[in-house]
Formats: structure tokens, C-alpha cells, sequence
């Protein structure tokens, strides 16, 4: 007879103990749960590592060996320095609302770089350009601004944590102003790097107009910011209602809120104005800035025409050096100084647009700041002193001698000495002609008003 066996294994439920079967039960499902498991944790497991990725890789962004393109900012500090800081945002006090101080003065409240090392709370700003370069000469009152211990100064200026400075976008810094703050950095009170954060604690916007906030436009740019103290506002012309803006800043004495842009790093500043010795060999320099176009109202170009004519016998040069939106080679400009003063073009020298570095060494070199500012200037397209004119930043930030209209000289508290500022009203003719002032001024460098005598 052929006998039946019967196989355990594929027993039934119903063939099995009570007990036996929950335990095959049991251990039916930890089978299924087993591959679910293992899917789990390998999920996790890649969650794990891809965030230790992306931390380090945000982590390698504060190290000064990254290279440039792997960034979205680059650190320009010390280079010795190996361990990266945390970013946190700061602790932010009352705003109030004072004006900007426009001291000189270089001390910080801030411990020198090299002691920052161990420092884990910061304050990120964001110094953000329009264009490629533009205004960039503001930059460094803005930075020295932050760092100032003057207690005047406006509370959106003031930080309590060591500032990180960003400039951005780094598209448009040039090459010249990226070795000018390679320098510069080793001075601030805190690192400066290219670029833009991810999320600045203050943005410093550095060219803005009144139409970027009233426009009647669907979009105004920056009109939802008013007021909003992670933004300060540096505007380049005047509207009576931005006057009540908390965080917008003007660039003159004339308004309620205001910094004057007339720092720049002491390597840039010659330390002493030349002396007469150097004279003959380099006879002085007026130096006239930005667009010279005879009729774009920016400057009187004709007043130059008496002095010429006066001085003709004594040796000095006027240096034109056309700024941003003067042309590619100024060849109208030109014509047209060739055209009022035929005697007088060997006195002339002209610079076409020159990038950052070279507009300083030849503003350096020079000896007298001609802003060609008239009365009817400064009350027209000056706008009674609301609007600047960038002579000014390059004089005082120079510390060079400077033939200044009155009215001009008295909105900057200027005063008259006649070693470093001489200054003129519209009279054609007398002392307080410009005419006059040039001489006074040239009287420095040769005996003008001895020969005159004779």
C-alpha cells in the first residue's frame, strides 16, 4: 500500500495549534515588514548624507580656498584662516531716527580682525551696486559709516554684532575695485566679501532715485520698503516726501537724513599736498570731474574762459576726466572746449572714461577740485544744494585745495582760507570773482599776484 505524507509546511492554519498558528502568523508579517524596513531606512539613510552634502558645501563657501566660481560670494579676508564663522542674524535695538554722522574720525568699536576668529555672532550687510561700478566711491563711507563708534550717528547705522560686508553683485565689480578692496579690507572693522548673501540682516541699496519710489508705475521697485529698517536707501535726487522716510538717505546737508560719501582708504589719499619744489616739474593740476558737455548744465565751462585769458603766462593744466556717461571718447566734449578756447587747448589734458583704479591715481595726482559750479547752477540743476555733485566727495575726500561758490561752500561748512579753499560768487570781476579765486589759488604754486603787480 502506498503511503500518504503529510508536509507541515503547507499545512493549513486550521491544521495547526492555536499557539502554532500565531506564531506562523507572526512571523508571516515580519517577512513583509522586513523589505519595508529596509526601505525606510535606506531613505533615510540617503536623507542623512545628502544633507551632510549640502551642509558642507555651504560650510566650504566661508573658507577663503574656495575658488571663485564655485561661489555664489568670495570671503576676501585673511587667507590664514582656516575655520569658518557661524552667520546668525543680530540682535537689533530701537530704531530711532537722527542724522547720519559725517565725522571723520577712523576709530572702531569693533576688535581687529585678526581677534575674530572665535566670534560666532554677526551682522550681515549687504552693499548692493545698480550697475558695473556705479558710485562704487561711495562704498567706503558707507562701510566706515558701520563701523564708526560715533554715538550720533542714525541707529540704522549702528550694529551690535562684528559686521560681515557683502558687495554685490559680483558681476559688477570690476577688477580695479576688487584689488582697491582687497586693500581696504585689511582696514574695516569687519571682513569684506563678493557678492551676494542668501539673507543679508541690512541691504544697503546705493543708487536709488525718487522715481524707484513714486512713480505711478504697476511695479515701484522699492516703494512697498519705505521704511522697512532691514533697507537703507541711498538717494541720488530729492522729493519732499521721501524726507519722512525712516530709511532713506540723502547725500547732501540739505535734508533731514543724510551722509556725505567723502571717505576713502588712506592708501588711495596722498598724504600731503605736493610741495613747490615739485612745481617745475610738474606744473599744478585743475582737475574738472564727470561730463564737461558745454550745455548739460552740470557745470559752468565757460567760466574758465577769464582765467585762462588772465593766467595765460603762467604754467598749469586742466585736467578733464569724463565720468561714466560722458561717451566712449568724449570727441563732442572735446570739439566743443576746442571751440571756446582756441588759444588755450595746450593747457588742457583729457582722460576718457577710465576704470576705477586709474580715476583715482589721476584724481590722486592732481592738485585743485573745480566743481565750475555757478549760482544759477547750484539753484537749478543742484536743486538749492538737494542734489550733489560729486566734485565734492573727491575734494573732501582728497583733501585737496577746491575754488567752491559760496553757496556751495556754506551748505558743506566750508569757510574760506585761501590756503585750501578759495571761494567765489558770480561777480564777472573783483576778489570774490572766480576769476580771482583761481588766481589766489595759483599764488600757491607761482607768485601770480607779485607778477601782477609789476
Amino acid at each position: 500500500m502506498k503511503k500518504h505524507y503529510t508536509n507541515i509546511n503547507k499545512c493549513t492554519n486550521l491544521q495547526l495549534p492555536i499557539s502554532q498558528q500565531l506564531r506562523r502568523h507572526v512571523s508571516k508579517k515580519r517577512r513583509m515588514l522586513f523589505p519595508l524596513m529596509a526601505i525606510f531606512l535606506f531613505i533615510q539613510l540617503v536623507v542623512f548624507i545628502r544633507t551632510m552634502f549640502l551642509f558642507f558645501k555651504v560650510h566650504d563657501k566661508l573658507l577663503p580656498t574656495v575658488h571663485q566660481h564655485q561661489q555664489q560670494w568670495q570671503w576676501i579676508g585673511n587667507k590664514n584662516r582656516t575655520t569658518a564663522n557661524t552667520l546668525s542674524p543680530p540682535r537689533r535695538g530701537p530704531i530711532t531716527t537722527i542724522k547720519a554722522s559725517t565725522s571723520i574720525a577712523t576709530s572702531s568699536c569693533f576688535p581687529p580682525q585678526n581677534d575674530q576668529m572665535n566670534v560666532g555672532h554677526h551682522t550681515i550687510i549687504y552693499l548692493e551696486l545698480a550697475w558695473f561700478d556705479e558710485h562704487s566711491e561711495t562704498i567706503y563711507s558707507y562701510i566706515r559709516e558701520i563701523c564708526s563708534c560715533d554715538k550720533e550717528k542714525d541707529q540704522l547705522w549702528t550694529v551690535d554684532a562684528i559686521p560681515h560686508f557683502y558687495i554685490g553683485p559680483e558681476g559688477f565689480l570690476g577688477p580695479g575695485f576688487q584689488r582697491i578692496l582687497r586693500e581696504f579690507n585689511t582696514t574695516t572693522c569687519g571682513p569684506i566679501f563678493f557678492g551676494k548673501p542668501e539673507d543679508p540682516n541690512i541691504t544697503i541699496v546705493t543708487t536709488s532715485y525718487q522715481h524707484n519710489f513714486m512713480d505711478n508705475e504697476t511695479e515701484i521697485q522699492y516703494r512697498a520698503l519705505i521704511n522697512d529698517t532691514r533697507y537703507i536707501f541711498i538717494c541720488h535726487d530729492d522729493h519732499p516726501s521721501l524726507e519722512y522716510a525712516e530709511n532713506i538717505f540723502f547725500l547732501t546737508p540739505s535734508h533731514k537724513r543724510y551722509i556725505v560719501p567723502s571717505y576713502f582708504p588712506p592708501s588711495l589719499v596722498p598724504p600731503a599736498p605736493r610741495s613747490k619744489s615739485t612745481i617745475i616739474d610738474q606744473p599744478p593740476i585743475f582737475l574738472v570731474l564727470g561730463s564737461f558737455h558745454v550745455g548739460d548744465g552740470h557745470r559752468n565751462i565757460r567760466s574758465l574762459a577769464y582765467p585762462l585769458e588772465k593766467y595765460r603766462d603762467f604754467s598749469f593744466r586742466i585736467r578733464f576726466l569724463g565720468g561714466r556717461h560722458s561717451g566712449a571718447t568724449n570727441e563732442e566734449q572735446i570739439q566743443g572746449l576746442h571751440d571756446i578756447f582756441p588759444n588755450d587747448t595746450n593747457k588742457f589734458e583729457f582722460f576718457l572714461r577710465p576704470d576705477i583704479e586709474e580715476f583715482m591715481k589721476r584724481v590722486a595726482e592732481s592738485d585743485v577740485i573745480l566743481p565750475l559750479v555757478d549760482g544759477d547752477q547750484f539753484k537749478g540743476f543742484y536743486q538749492n544744494g538737494k542734489r550733489l555733485t560729486s566734485s565734492m566727495i573727491w575734494g573732501l575726500g582728497f583733501h585737496k585745495q577746491m575754488i567752491l561758490n559760496r553757496q556751495l561752500a556754506e551748505l558743506f561748512g566750508i569757510q574760506e582760507d585761501n590756503v585750501t579753499y578759495f571761494l567765489h560768487d558770480d561777480s564777472p570781476i573783483g576778489f570774490s570773482s572766480f576769476s580771482d579765486a583761481f588766481g589766489r589759488c595759483l599764488s600757491q604754486y607761482w607768485n601770480v599776484l607779485s607778477a601782477e603787480d609789476k
